[in-house]
């Protein structure tokens, strides 16, 4: 490697350096935190969003359905049109996090743009699962599915009012501008291998406080349901190895994977550890749900038919999509390798 020329005269052949920073500071690795952060959430919404209900509505109007009933008409017109929504906010999102991740001014502008669009589709989201649900064969699950998407609109702010404020910050905005400038985009990228620890860490945080707040809200809608409203007849409630198989899913595994991202981010060997064994079981959770589910839930005979694996395989699917990629990754040898060299403190070996 070429010794830097003393005299301030640049070599022939070395690309011009940014004007400004002259590389005395640190690339920052938050437009990469949070560029992957928002493909992630994006993703995540596009392939799991789609609830039970608005699937057979699809599958029972190409004739693949249960024969159970479903809303149809305007109502389910409302619905798709809402999940059309989410999709398009959620493409609107993957884009801006990819922007943003390759230092392009336009991924912050894509950001608040998309902040915008999910606060009002959030906010439109109890109205139309009020309205399209109005006529499902259990009347009881019009009021649990609006209570549902209130809660879901109150956890889902969160994110984007996130955004309002962190671009909105002038130290973000002179950030952003100075990414016009193709020399200084490239200078601040930051090193190969520096992002990924808070960016893994950063993205299981949030999915596991994501979790943990979903279980919160849907603990209070049933107890709100039983004790509050006084709902009967034919809402049934569920069984304590139901709360049991619930807690395991969307608490336990959250707490682990949650701790396992807090170590990461800190460049702790054990965060790494963690997040291998919530890899593990939750893989072996999400393999096993299709068999316990049906027999905790007690399903009837109607949902044991190849219809009811056609609904359920493409989530299985999905559902593993994490912990395997987590898996694959954490086992890498150059991974690896970087984590034993953090030391047991996250403090890097000499």
């Amino acid at each position: 490697m070429r010794a830097p020329d003393q005299t301030g005269v640049r070599p022939a052949g070395e690309p011009p350096r940014p004007p400004v920073h002259a590389g005395s500071e640190p690339a920052p690795i938050w437009p990469t935190v949070l560029g992957v952060l928002s493909i992630v959430l994006g993703v995540e919404t596009i392939v799991s969003g789609a609830g039970w209900l608005e699937a057979r509505i699809i599958l029972n109007a190409v004739g693949l359905g249960d024969g159970a009933p479903t809303v149809g008409g305007l109502r389910a017109a409302i619905l798709l049109g809402m999940r059309a929504w989410q999709v398009l906010d959620a493409i609107l999102l993957i884009v801006a996090g990819a922007l943003l991740a390759r230092r392009r001014p336009a991924g912050g502008a894509l950001h608040v743009i998309y902040a915008v669009a999910r606060i009002a589709e959030l906010l439109a989201l109890p109205f139309a699962r009020w309205m399209g649900y109005s006529d499902v064969w259990v009347s009881d699950y019009r009021i649990y599915m609006t209570a549902q998407a209130v809660g879901s609109t109150l956890i889902g702010l969160a994110f984007p009012i996130f955004l309002l404020v962190w671009f909105r910050r002038p130290d973000i905005r002179r950030h952003l501008a100075a990414y016009r400038r193709v020399e200084a985009r490239q200078f601040w990228r930051p090193t190969p291998g520096s992002a990924w620890p808070a960016a893994l860490g950063v993205v299981a945080l949030v999915g596991a406080a994501a979790a943990v707040l979903t279980t919160v809200v849907t603990v209070g809608i049933h107890v709100a349901m039983r004790h509050v409203i006084e709902l009967g007849g034919s809402w049934e409630f569920p069984g304590p190895l139901v709360w049991l198989w619930h807690l395991w899913r969307n608490l336990g595994l959250s707490l682990l994977a949650g701790t396992g991202g807090l170590w990461l981010l800190h460049r702790r060997r054990a965060g790494g550890a963690l997040l291998m064994v919530y890899a593990c079981l939750a893989a072996l959770t999400t393999a096993a749900s299709p068999a316990v589910e049906p027999i905790l839930y007690e399903y009837p005979k109607l949902y044991f038919s190849w219809r009811f694996l056609l609904m359920r395989i493409p989530y299985l699917l999905i559902g593993l999509v994490w912990p395997v990629f987590l898996m694959v990754w954490l086992l890498r040898g150059r991974i690896r390798r970087q984590m034993r060299g953090w030391g047991r403190r996250g403090r890097v070996r000499p």
